[in-house]
């Protein structure tokens, strides 16, 4: 026995100094993944009435929706005390008074210039985009809609409760004690991530970036219209929290370009007013000695700036960047038919680095059928997966959408394809966006970051293989 002590001892000191160890690095990885979750109240709510147009009901304890009449609630709340960390989410909570089988809608406030004492039928502020509808609420029970996609930064935000239906639903207003409504917003670490090191090994030669139309996740993934989507995403890897930016569509295209819509918030088509000059992707591939194209179908001639027959500006977001629409060098030879890509691909050698391949109006779900764009998908798609640009070379195939139809918290489908990406139907739970696919695209070609939006991004590399 006394032969064992010193070994005991031994043993003892090492599982210690172990321990000790362990510590700063558990704090390290803690704090690397940290964030904090605060409540907010609201600021001030009231609801208007068209019965009623000149009456103010800030002061009642309840808050209501209603068709007919119209009856809209309107929420101010001022998010804070995060540092300038970046939100990762935000959840609206309202407690139901009464049920609704039609449910309520939560929009976009279209200003904050109104009051809870003030504000009427009469003088109310213009209501924006949906956010999201939940078909049904129960009486006794919190109704929480995902805000996240409004609620993205610190600030003020004005949020406006309606329904499609012709229930009219009670909730609770923040008078009414323990059922008021309820701001819950995450948020990171303030500090901007280490920009990742470029794969070195079996590195990424191409990417190819579709964009579908104006559909919700759910409205997409595994349904009877959409058999060779659901078979994409089955045989790779898809993303289940992928958000768009905002609505509506070209404000999400310049994000993916430009790291930001630079104010640009309508689907305006190029013009003196409508215009940016800044740096784009584009502009960095380039300075990197890499390639690049933009594939439209239907497009007239290349960089068109006007809408023509199923072709519209409004999913060409490189014509909206000076530096490239007023180079007709570059405009002939980067944005240009998707009648192109076919060429292109024989050869990996004359496939670009970097392709953003856009489906007319029809193809891409925009103005016809969700199995229209399925089956444009099956033609097209195959011909990229096979092209000696990813059987040669190693690809990614990054499949999403602009944005949802306004009925889904702008939770949008994003399937990365191709030799690149990891296989066998896995999925990714991380909340991404669009920001972050563009990080990923500057990860794989190891290019600087365009604005903070896509520097505070995370490359989407659990997805890739």
């Amino acid at each position: 026995m006394k032969k064992l002590q010193p070994f005991v001892l031994r043993a003892s000191l090492a599982l210690v100094l172990l321990a000790v160890l362990a510590v700063p690095l558990v704090g390290r990885a803690a704090a690397a993944a940290s964030s904090t979750t605060l409540t907010f109240k609201p600021s001030a709510d009231a609801y208007v009435s068209s019965a009623n147009p000149g009456t103010n009901y800030g002061t009642v304890t309840s808050l209501r929706v209603d068709s007919s009449p119209d009856v809209r609630s309107f929420l101010k709340f001022a998010v804070s005390g995060f540092g300038g960390a970046p939100i990762l989410s935000a959840k609206l909570r309202v407690y139901a008074n009464t049920s609704s089988s039609t449910g309520v809608t939560v929009k976009q406030g279209g200003s904050n210039r109104w009051t809870e004492t003030g504000v009427t039928y009469n003088t109310m502020p213009a209501v924006g985009t949906a956010i999201q509808t939940l078909p049904a609420v129960t009486a006794g029970t919190w109704v929480t809609f995902d805000v996240s996609s409004w609620v993205n930064k610190e600030g003020t935000f004005s949020l406006v409760l309606t329904t499609p239906g012709s229930t009219a639903v009670s909730t609770g207003a923040r008078e009414a004690g323990a059922n008021a409504p309820q701001l819950i917003v995450s948020a990171g670490s303030s500090t901007s991530p280490t920009p990742a090191p470029a794969p070195t090994s079996g590195a990424i030669k191409h990417v190819f970036v579709i964009w579908m139309e104006n559909k919700g996740y759910t409205q997409v993934w595994n349904t009877s219209s959409t058999p060779y989507i659901t078979s994409l995403g089955k045989s790779y890897i898809r993303a289940t929290s992928f958000y768009a930016i905002r609505h509506p569509s070209l404000p999400n295209y310049l994000t993916f370009i430009g790291g930001s819509n630079y104010g640009i918030t309508t689907d305006c088509s190029p013009s003196s007013t409508c215009h940016i000059n800044a740096k784009n992707l584009a502009d960095s591939l380039e300075a990197k000695g890499l390639t690049w194209k933009a594939y439209q179908e239907s497009m007239p001639s290349p960089c068109y700036i006007t809408t023509s027959g199923n072709y519209a500006p409004k999913h060409n977001p490189f014509v909206y960047f000076d530096d490239i629409r007023n180079n007709s060098t570059r405009c002939k030879s980067k944005d240009v038919s998707f009648s192109v890509l076919s060429t292109d691909l024989a050869h990996a050698s004359s496939t670009p680095s970097f392709a953003f391949i856009t489906p007319n109006l029809c193809d891409d779900m925009h103005s016809c059928s969700i199995s229209t764009g399925d089956g444009w998908l099956k033609n097209h798609v195959p011909a990229i997966l096979n092209s000696p640009a990813c059987t040669s070379d190693k690809c990614l195939l990054i499949l999403s959408w602009d944005e949802d139809n306004g009925s889904y918290g702008n939770h949008i489908l994003t399937i990365f394809a191709g030799s690149g990406a990891k296989t066998g139907g896995v999925t990714s739970s991380v909340k991404y966006n669009h920001y972050a696919a563009l990080r990923t695209v500057e990860y794989i070609f190891g290019l600087p970051t365009l604005t903070g939006n896509d520097a505070n991004a995370s490359p989407m590399t659990d997805m890739l293989r």
